[in-house]
């Protein structure tokens, strides 16, 4: 394979490391049905986050745990509200919603911990993570 590949003097640094704990515009990109290791079958949604990172999270909603199996449920229906859905029959049918997901650090990796609708609002004199307003992709 020939490679044309111009090679800076300078390495771009890309960084992988979790967002900081607040609300985050995003857009659900993808759903798919996973295996875990335990060998439930599960649900993958990748969101596209205001900032251009991808946020996966993981949703056991045929776990062998009834308990697992009512929380994966309860946050499906909290993601659901937030986009404005009345009946989620497949996972697939929150593809390509936006909205607002509360992002907690969870060691290497960001926990998505709460949905909302997407508001158009300024920023929060918080210090947190605040929504910047409408994502381009919502208008």
């Amino acid at each position: 394979m020939k490679l044309d590949l111009e090679i800076p003097e300078e390495e771009e640094t890309i960084t992988f490391e979790p967002l900081p704990a607040g609300w985050y515009s995003a857009k659900i990109t993808s759903t798919e049905d996973v295996t875990t290791q335990a060998g439930d079958k599960a649900v993958k949604i990748s969101f596209l986050v205001e900032n251009g990172r991808t946020v996966n999270s993981w949703y056991n909603l045929a776990h062998s745990t009834e308990r697992v199996k009512e929380i994966a449920q309860n946050e499906m229906r909290s993601m659901g509200r937030a986009v404005g859905l009345a009946h989620v029959a497949d996972s697939s049918d929150v593809e390509g919603h936006s909205l607002e997901i509360r992002l907690i650090p969870d060691g290497e990796f960001n926990a998505v911990k709460g949905y909302r609708r997407l508001v158009s609002s300024a920023p929060s004199s918080s210090g947190n993570a605040e929504p910047k307003g409408t994502a381009p992709w919502a208008q």
